[in-house]
C-alpha cells in the first residue's frame, strides 16, 4: 500500500513505473492515462473514493528535475475531496503530512508553515517546498474541503 507520507516520492514518477503502478492499483484507478491530440494533462480517478491524479507530459514540465523518455506521462499533481461534489464521493483515508480534512486554515499554517499564496477569492491556499507544492481550498466555514498536492510551480 502506499504510504501517504512518500506520496511526494511518486510526484515526478512517470507513468510505466512500477511506483506508479502501485498508487493507481492501491487507489484502484483502473484508467491508463493517455493524452488527447494538443493536451499536455489527463487526469484518472476514482471518484467513488474522492481521489483523482494528473499526468503531464513530460516537456510540458515546470520545473524538471529529472530526464524522462520521450512521450513520458509523469504524475504532477494528486487531489483529495473531502466532501462530496458532483463528480466525487468524500475521500475518507489519511491525507499526506499529517493534515486532516475540516482543519481551518490557521491549522494547516500551523502544521506547514506561512502560505506562498493565499487567494482569498478561490478560498485556496499554497505552500510551496523544494520538491513539491501544497494546496488546500476551504469551503464556507473555513475548514479545508480539498487538498492536493503536486510538483513545484514556477
Amino acid at each position: 500500500m502506499t504510504d501517504m507520507n512518500d506520496l511526494v516520492n511518486l510526484l515526478g514518477r512517470y507513468f510505466g513505473e512500477p511506483e506508479i503502478a502501485q498508487f493507481l492499483s492501491d487507489f484502484n484507478i483502473t484508467a491508463v492515462p493517455k493524452l488527447k491530440r494538443g493536451d499536455i494533462t489527463v487526469t484518472v480517478s476514482n471518484k467513488e473514493s474522492g481521489i483523482e491524479a494528473t499526468f503531464r507530459d513530460a516537456d510540458a514540465l515546470d520545473v524538471q528535475t529529472r530526464e524522462y523518455p520521450e512521450g513520458a506521462l509523469v504524475l504532477s499533481n494528486v487531489r483529495f475531496y473531502g466532501v462530496e461534489t458532483d463528480d466525487f464521493a468524500p475521500y475518507t483515508g489519511p491525507l499526506p503530512l499529517g493534515v486532516t480534512f475540516g482543519a481551518s486554515k490557521q491549522k494547516l499554517i500551523d502544521r506547514l508553515g506561512a502560505p506562498a499564496r493565499d487567494n482569498l477569492r478561490l478560498r485556496q491556499v499554497r505552500w510551496d517546498f523544494e520538491t513539491y507544492c501544497v494546496f488546500a481550498r476551504f469551503g464556507d466555514t473555513d475548514d479545508m474541503i480539498i487538498f492536493g498536492i503536486q510538483l513545484p510551480v514556477e
